[in-house]
């Protein structure tokens, strides 16, 4: 994967490097977000990571510049505590993700492997029928997170004759998010705080092997409900786990929360899509995407 650094602090840019080369990712840098867009015409990169002060043109800036450019680079924007309002600003401007400063090396790497994967299965050569302008889908399947991506190309594929250029690295990464909290934390019971130790050790990989190994939750699938049809496409994904308390979720999205401890994945999903909506006991979620037109 191709990886553009813009952060004008010389210390943060040269660490962000280093973690994003250490995981085998070509990279290049740039101090600000002029000299950024530049690059990023001549290096193409597949994920922008951003600071948002910068001086000559800020981050918010080159977030605009390069959607007018590329709909489908994932950018994530980098920011410190009392910039939370530019943040959210950036992720209402299709940013794809946020990183909070000092930059996190393990939430970092997570972040480049979710990627990596998501770039991956959109460079592939996919069957997909762009002529479908009516259809209801339901897949089942079980806790295989390596195989999230593909499910969701398959998914956006069906909608891809309706949905804008400018929206598909979106909802592809809004879906994945969704699916894979749906296996994480409602199929296989993790919680945020046994993610978070996990990966601060190292044993995160280990940890899902040995819950889909349980016989306790080895059995639980995901579903997913897609429907289409000439003004909308809905997806509905339901799990087995236990739910959650999501009346509770505040119901706007405020910069505060942007670095609470958490519902990071209801809040990006929030932004992804038109309308969010969990049901019953927390184990299901409804989510549309309007059509342009």
């Amino acid at each position: 994967m191709k990886v553009l650094i813009v952060d004008d602090d010389e210390i943060t840019s040269d660490l962000i490097e280093i973690i994003v080369s250490s995981a085998g990712h070509e990279t290049r840098t740039a101090i600000d977000g002029r000299e950024g867009l530049e690059l990023f015409g001549r290096f193409a990169p597949d994920l922008v990571i951003t600071d948002i002060q910068m001086p000559r043109m800020n981050g918010l800036e080159l977030l605009a510049a390069i959607r007018q450019q590329n709909a489908d680079a994932i950018v994530i924007v980098a920011t410190a505590y009392g910039s939370e309002e530019y943040a959210l600003d950036a992720l209402r401007r299709q940013a794809n993700n946020y990183l909070k400063k000092p930059v996190e090396p393990k939430q970092l790497l997570a972040l480049l492997r979710q990627y990596a994967v998501a770039t991956e299965a959109r460079n592939k050569e996919r069957a997909v029928s762009k002529f479908i302008t009516d259809s209801t889908l339901t897949m089942t399947f079980g806790n295989q997170l390596e195989l999230v991506y593909d499910i969701v190309d398959y998914l956006i594929g069906q909608a891809s004759r309706h949905v804008a250029n400018a929206d598909v690295s979106m909802l592809r990464l809004g879906l994945a998010e969704l699916i894979t909290n749906a296996i994480e934390h409602g199929n296989l019971g993790i919680t945020y705080d046994m993610k978070t130790e996990a990966l601060n050790a190292g044993d995160y990989d280990k940890i899902i092997e040995r819950r889909r190994a349980d016989p306790a939750y080895a059995t639980r699938n995901v579903s997913v409900r897609a429907r289409i049809d000439g003004r909308s496409c809905e997806w509905t994904i339901a799990d087995d786990g236990d739910g959650f308390d999501w009346a509770s979720m505040p119901a706007e999205i405020t910069p505060d929360l942007l670095f609470s401890s958490h519902g990071r994945g209801i809040i990006l999903s929030r932004l992804h899509f038109d309308e969010l909506e969990y049901l019953g006991r927390g184990n299901k979620v409804r989510v549309l995407k309007r059509f342009a037109g």
